[in-house]
Protein backbone atom coordinates (compact mmCIF):
# COMPACT_ATOMS: atom_id res chain seq x y z
CA UNK A 1 0.00 0.00 0.00
CA UNK A 2 1.31 3.47 -0.87
CA UNK A 3 1.53 6.50 1.37
CA UNK A 4 -1.69 8.52 1.37
CA UNK A 5 -1.61 12.30 1.07
CA UNK A 6 -3.58 12.54 4.32
CA UNK A 7 -0.96 10.47 6.16
CA UNK A 8 1.81 12.63 4.72
CA UNK A 9 0.10 15.84 5.86
CA UNK A 10 -0.41 14.43 9.37
CA UNK A 11 3.23 13.35 9.59
CA UNK A 12 4.45 16.72 8.37
CA UNK A 13 2.28 18.63 10.87
CA UNK A 14 3.51 16.47 13.75
CA UNK A 15 7.13 16.84 12.64
CA UNK A 16 6.91 20.63 12.28
CA UNK A 17 5.25 20.90 15.70
CA UNK A 18 8.14 18.91 17.16
CA UNK A 19 10.70 21.08 15.39
CA UNK A 20 9.07 24.27 16.65
CA UNK A 21 9.15 22.85 20.18
CA UNK A 22 12.83 21.94 19.81
CA UNK A 23 13.72 25.39 18.55
CA UNK A 24 11.67 27.18 21.21
CA UNK A 25 12.38 25.00 24.24
CA UNK A 26 15.97 24.44 23.17
CA UNK A 27 16.14 28.14 22.54
CA UNK A 28 17.80 28.57 19.15
CA UNK A 29 16.78 32.19 19.58
CA UNK A 30 15.63 32.78 23.11
CA UNK A 31 14.23 35.60 25.15
CA UNK A 32 16.50 37.54 27.43
CA UNK A 33 15.90 35.17 30.33
CA UNK A 34 19.03 33.37 31.52
CA UNK A 35 19.91 29.70 31.46
CA UNK A 36 22.77 27.59 32.71
CA UNK A 37 23.49 26.72 29.08
CA UNK A 38 22.84 30.19 27.71
CA UNK A 39 25.22 31.54 25.09
CA UNK A 40 24.88 35.25 24.47
CA UNK A 41 26.38 37.73 22.08
CA UNK A 42 26.62 41.48 22.06
CA UNK A 43 27.67 42.99 18.76
CA UNK A 44 28.31 46.68 18.33
CA UNK A 45 26.97 48.50 15.29
CA UNK A 46 28.06 51.87 13.96
CA UNK A 47 24.83 53.76 13.35
CA UNK A 48 24.86 56.86 11.16
CA UNK A 49 22.29 59.53 12.06
CA UNK A 50 21.74 63.18 11.22
CA UNK A 51 23.27 63.87 14.61
CA UNK A 52 26.45 61.94 13.86
CA UNK A 53 27.69 58.35 14.06
CA UNK A 54 27.07 56.44 17.30
CA UNK A 55 28.01 52.93 18.48
CA UNK A 56 24.91 50.92 19.44
CA UNK A 57 25.40 47.46 21.00
CA UNK A 58 22.73 44.88 20.13
CA UNK A 59 22.29 41.92 22.49
CA UNK A 60 20.50 38.62 21.87
CA UNK A 61 20.58 35.43 23.91
CA UNK A 62 20.45 31.81 22.73
CA UNK A 63 20.44 28.56 24.69
CA UNK A 64 22.18 25.44 23.38
CA UNK A 65 19.67 23.37 21.43
CA UNK A 66 18.32 20.53 23.55
CA UNK A 67 17.62 18.53 20.39
CA UNK A 68 18.88 18.78 16.84
CA UNK A 69 16.57 19.62 13.95
CA UNK A 70 16.17 17.60 10.73
CA UNK A 71 17.33 18.90 7.38
CA UNK A 72 14.68 20.08 4.93
CA UNK A 73 12.11 21.04 7.56
CA UNK A 74 10.07 24.10 6.63
CA UNK A 75 9.61 26.15 9.80
CA UNK A 76 6.57 28.47 9.57
CA UNK A 77 6.90 32.12 10.49
CA UNK A 78 5.76 33.70 13.76
CA UNK A 79 6.19 30.52 15.84
CA UNK A 80 9.33 31.51 17.71
CA UNK A 81 9.54 34.78 19.68
CA UNK A 82 12.74 36.80 19.65
CA UNK A 83 13.86 39.32 22.24
CA UNK A 84 16.94 41.41 22.89
CA UNK A 85 18.28 44.83 23.80
CA UNK A 86 19.55 47.82 21.85
CA UNK A 87 21.73 50.00 24.08
CA UNK A 88 21.67 53.68 23.13
CA UNK A 89 24.75 55.59 24.37
CA UNK A 90 24.47 58.68 26.54
CA UNK A 91 25.99 60.84 23.77
CA UNK A 92 23.11 59.96 21.43
CA UNK A 93 20.51 60.49 24.14
CA UNK A 94 21.93 63.93 24.90
CA UNK A 95 21.69 64.86 21.23
CA UNK A 96 18.10 63.60 21.07
CA UNK A 97 17.19 65.53 24.21
CA UNK A 98 18.60 68.61 22.53
CA UNK A 99 15.94 68.14 19.83
CA UNK A 100 13.26 68.15 22.48
CA UNK A 101 12.66 64.38 22.49
CA UNK A 102 11.58 62.85 25.78
CA UNK A 103 10.97 59.28 24.58
CA UNK A 104 12.11 57.03 21.76
CA UNK A 105 10.96 53.85 20.01
CA UNK A 106 11.84 52.32 16.64
CA UNK A 107 11.01 49.70 14.05
CA UNK A 108 13.93 47.58 12.88
CA UNK A 109 14.15 46.11 9.38
CA UNK A 110 16.60 43.94 7.43
CA UNK A 111 17.74 42.38 10.69
CA UNK A 112 18.23 38.76 9.62
CA UNK A 113 20.20 36.09 11.41
CA UNK A 114 22.42 33.75 9.40
CA UNK A 115 23.00 30.00 9.83
CA UNK A 116 25.84 29.49 7.39
CA UNK A 117 24.37 30.79 4.11
CA UNK A 118 20.78 30.26 5.25
CA UNK A 119 18.87 33.42 6.13
CA UNK A 120 16.79 33.27 9.32
CA UNK A 121 14.56 36.33 8.93
CA UNK A 122 13.31 38.23 11.93
CA UNK A 123 9.83 39.67 11.46
CA UNK A 124 8.19 42.64 13.13
CA UNK A 125 11.19 43.73 15.17
CA UNK A 126 10.29 46.78 17.23
CA UNK A 127 11.77 48.70 20.11
CA UNK A 128 8.92 49.87 22.32
CA UNK A 129 8.69 53.57 23.01
CA UNK A 130 10.65 54.26 26.19
CA UNK A 131 11.20 57.46 28.16
CA UNK A 132 14.69 58.89 27.85
CA UNK A 133 16.65 58.89 31.13
CA UNK A 134 18.12 62.08 32.55
CA UNK A 135 21.62 60.62 32.43
CA UNK A 136 23.36 57.44 31.32
CA UNK A 137 22.60 55.04 28.49
CA UNK A 138 19.24 53.48 27.64
CA UNK A 139 18.46 49.79 27.05
CA UNK A 140 15.64 49.58 24.53
CA UNK A 141 13.86 46.19 24.69
CA UNK A 142 13.54 44.71 21.19
CA UNK A 143 10.90 42.09 20.37
CA UNK A 144 9.75 40.24 17.26
CA UNK A 145 9.40 36.74 15.84
CA UNK A 146 11.51 34.43 13.74
CA UNK A 147 10.28 34.36 10.14
CA UNK A 148 9.77 31.24 8.08
CA UNK A 149 12.80 29.35 6.75
CA UNK A 150 13.88 25.95 5.49
CA UNK A 151 16.37 24.07 7.66
CA UNK A 152 19.63 23.70 5.69
CA UNK A 153 21.70 20.62 4.84
CA UNK A 154 23.10 18.48 7.68
CA UNK A 155 25.90 20.14 9.62
CA UNK A 156 26.71 22.37 12.58
CA UNK A 157 26.13 26.04 11.77
CA UNK A 158 27.08 29.21 13.60
CA UNK A 159 24.09 31.51 14.10
CA UNK A 160 25.29 35.05 13.45
CA UNK A 161 23.87 38.53 13.78
CA UNK A 162 23.54 40.51 10.52
CA UNK A 163 26.28 42.67 9.05
CA UNK A 164 23.86 45.60 8.81
CA UNK A 165 20.25 46.63 9.46
CA UNK A 166 17.97 49.68 9.33
CA UNK A 167 16.24 51.39 12.23
CA UNK A 168 13.38 53.87 11.81
CA UNK A 169 12.68 55.97 14.92
CA UNK A 170 8.98 56.18 15.70
CA UNK A 171 7.19 59.50 15.37
CA UNK A 172 8.74 60.49 12.05
CA UNK A 173 11.05 63.12 13.57
CA UNK A 174 14.19 61.32 12.38
CA UNK A 175 14.90 59.53 9.07
CA UNK A 176 15.92 55.87 8.77
CA UNK A 177 19.20 55.05 10.48
CA UNK A 178 21.54 52.52 8.85
CA UNK A 179 23.67 50.50 11.25
CA UNK A 180 26.76 48.54 10.15
CA UNK A 181 28.48 45.84 12.19
CA UNK A 182 31.73 46.89 13.81
CA UNK A 183 34.23 44.36 12.37
CA UNK A 184 36.02 44.11 15.70
CA UNK A 185 33.00 42.49 17.39
CA UNK A 186 31.99 38.82 17.26
CA UNK A 187 28.48 38.41 15.77
CA UNK A 188 28.13 34.68 16.59
CA UNK A 189 25.45 34.02 19.21
CA UNK A 190 24.95 30.26 19.06
CA UNK A 191 24.81 27.19 16.86
CA UNK A 192 22.20 25.27 14.90
CA UNK A 193 22.73 21.51 14.77
CA UNK A 194 21.12 19.97 11.67
CA UNK A 195 20.94 16.19 11.29
CA UNK A 196 19.81 13.88 8.53
CA UNK A 197 16.14 12.97 8.65
CA UNK A 198 15.28 9.62 10.19
CA UNK A 199 13.30 7.09 8.16
CA UNK A 200 10.80 4.33 8.74
CA UNK A 201 10.73 1.14 6.66
CA UNK A 202 7.72 -1.16 6.67
CA UNK A 203 7.04 -4.35 4.74
CA UNK A 204 4.25 -6.64 3.66
CA UNK A 205 4.08 -9.98 1.86
CA UNK A 206 1.25 -10.93 -0.48
CA UNK A 207 0.66 -14.53 -1.58
CA UNK A 208 -1.08 -15.29 -4.88
CA UNK A 209 -1.33 -19.02 -5.41
CA UNK A 210 2.16 -20.33 -4.70
CA UNK A 211 3.87 -17.01 -5.50
CA UNK A 212 5.02 -14.52 -2.88
CA UNK A 213 5.62 -10.82 -3.46
CA UNK A 214 7.15 -8.54 -0.82
CA UNK A 215 6.65 -4.79 -0.81
CA UNK A 216 8.83 -2.33 1.09
CA UNK A 217 7.60 1.18 1.94
CA UNK A 218 9.94 3.92 3.18
CA UNK A 219 8.77 7.18 4.75
CA UNK A 220 11.15 9.99 5.68
CA UNK A 221 10.86 11.80 9.01
CA UNK A 222 8.89 14.72 7.59
CA UNK A 223 6.37 12.53 5.83
CA UNK A 224 7.71 12.40 2.28
CA UNK A 225 8.50 9.11 0.49
CA UNK A 226 12.02 7.82 0.81
CA UNK A 227 14.53 7.94 -2.04
CA UNK A 228 17.40 5.59 -2.75
CA UNK A 229 17.31 1.80 -2.63
CA UNK A 230 16.09 -1.12 -0.53
CA UNK A 231 17.75 -4.53 -0.22
CA UNK A 232 15.69 -7.65 0.48
CA UNK A 233 17.21 -10.58 2.38
CA UNK A 234 15.56 -13.95 2.95
CA UNK A 235 17.27 -15.54 5.91
CA UNK A 236 20.98 -14.89 5.27
CA UNK A 237 20.60 -14.75 1.49
CA UNK A 238 20.42 -11.42 -0.31
CA UNK A 239 17.68 -11.55 -2.92
CA UNK A 240 17.98 -8.17 -4.66
CA UNK A 241 18.39 -4.44 -4.29
CA UNK A 242 15.87 -2.13 -5.94
CA UNK A 243 15.44 1.63 -6.27
CA UNK A 244 12.41 3.09 -4.55
CA UNK A 245 9.61 4.43 -6.71
CA UNK A 246 8.39 8.02 -6.45
CA UNK A 247 5.91 6.73 -3.87
CA UNK A 248 8.75 5.32 -1.73
CA UNK A 249 8.00 1.66 -2.49
CA UNK A 250 9.84 -1.31 -3.98
CA UNK A 251 8.53 -4.81 -4.80
CA UNK A 252 10.43 -8.11 -4.64
CA UNK A 253 9.50 -11.56 -5.91
CA UNK A 254 10.18 -14.24 -3.31
CA UNK A 255 11.01 -17.88 -4.03
CA UNK A 256 8.32 -20.54 -3.60
CA UNK A 257 10.07 -21.92 -0.52
CA UNK A 258 9.95 -18.55 1.29
CA UNK A 259 7.22 -19.61 3.68
CA UNK A 260 8.33 -19.59 7.33
CA UNK A 261 11.55 -17.76 6.61
CA UNK A 262 12.61 -14.36 7.92
CA UNK A 263 12.44 -11.52 5.40
CA UNK A 264 14.53 -8.42 6.10
CA UNK A 265 14.08 -5.20 4.15
CA UNK A 266 16.98 -2.75 4.51
CA UNK A 267 16.77 0.86 3.37
CA UNK A 268 20.27 2.24 2.76
CA UNK A 269 19.37 5.92 3.22
CA UNK A 270 20.67 8.82 1.13
CA UNK A 271 22.61 12.07 1.59
CA UNK A 272 19.72 13.62 3.57
CA UNK A 273 18.19 10.57 5.24
CA UNK A 274 19.42 7.88 7.61
CA UNK A 275 18.71 4.27 6.72
CA UNK A 276 16.29 1.91 8.46
CA UNK A 277 15.09 -1.67 8.23
CA UNK A 278 12.28 -4.02 9.12
CA UNK A 279 11.92 -7.79 9.45
CA UNK A 280 8.90 -10.06 9.12
CA UNK A 281 8.10 -13.75 8.86
CA UNK A 282 6.75 -14.98 5.53
CA UNK A 283 3.42 -16.74 6.14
Amino acid sequence: MGITSSARRTTRRAAIAGIATALTVGGMVGATGGSAQAASSTATYDCNTLLGSFPIPISLVTDALTSAVPTGAVVPSDLIPVAGLATLPETLLSALSGLGLTSLGATISNFNLLAGDTVLPLDGLTAATTNLPGTGSLDLPVTGTLGGFTVPLPGLYDISLPTSFDMLPLGGLLPTITCVLDPSTNPVLGQLNVLKQTSSTSGAVVKAGRKYTARATVVRQLGLPGTGSVTAKLGKKTLASKNLSSAGTAAFKLPKNARGKKLTLVYSGDTLTNGSKTALRVK
